[in-house]
């Protein structure tokens, strides 16, 4: 079994690229779906985020609304490097919670986790190799507008407050470049499957 990193700034198609991975047998676990959890009121570091950026980060039913979140922090290094600080020790006891789980039940299997900040939160030595996706910058911001309603500015900031590519693909076991069609980016993962494949097969032999 392998237990693979999957990294990438917003907008590079790193998600993309889970999706085609899960097609082809690769059990995918999204970290921003795990700190999605933790913004809900039931998570154990609701009150400390209320506590850190105020009210004004909340709906009209007390929920932590992750747009509004993002305003605050993306802006701010000294906000985001807050909000790291509370989130991630919970967020990392969730992934490793969920990757044993997994471990138990599927020996076997081929885990791809799809996290921004790999490289940053100084996790990457927990993998067995680790997926650098990248993109140009226009077609990064240019797909944030399209998908998640951004304007330019809102784009180019949450782009600017992340790790550069330049420095994510010195990490890199296997690198994509997504910077065509979907076609084309469908037989880039298609030969890294392969390869995943072969290295997970090695290491069971």
């Amino acid at each position: 079994m392998l237990t693979i990193g999957l990294t990438g700034g917003i907008g590079s198609g790193k998600s993309t690229v889970a999706s085609i991975l899960a097609e082809k047998g690769a059990i995918i676990i999204i970290a921003d779906y795990i700190g999605w959890e933790l913004l809900l009121k039931a998570s154990p570091v609701y009150s400390e985020l209320v506590e850190a950026f105020g009210a004004d980060i909340l709906d009209e039913y007390g929920r932590i609304e992750r747009r509004k979140l993002g305003k605050v922090v993306f802006s701010n290094p000294a906000k985001l490097q807050k909000l790291n600080e509370i989130v991630h020790p919970q967020l990392k006891k969730r992934l490793w919670a969920r990757i044993s789980d997994i471990r138990t039940r599927r020996p076997d299997a081929i885990i791809v986790v799809d996290a921004a900040l790999i490289i940053e939160t100084g996790i990457i030595d927990k993998f067995e190799g680790l997926i650098v996706v990248t993109a140009p910058l226009e077609q990064r911001v240019q797909r944030l507008m399209a998908e998640r309603l951004m304007t330019r500015e809102e784009a180019l900031s949450r782009i600017q407050s992340q790790l550069a590519d330049e420095e994510r693909v010195k990490y890199a076991t296997w690198l994509i470049h997504n910077d065509g069609t979907m076609e084309a980016l469908q037989d880039k993962v298609d030969r890294l499957w392969s390869e995943i494949e072969e290295r997970a097969a090695a290491a069971t032999s």
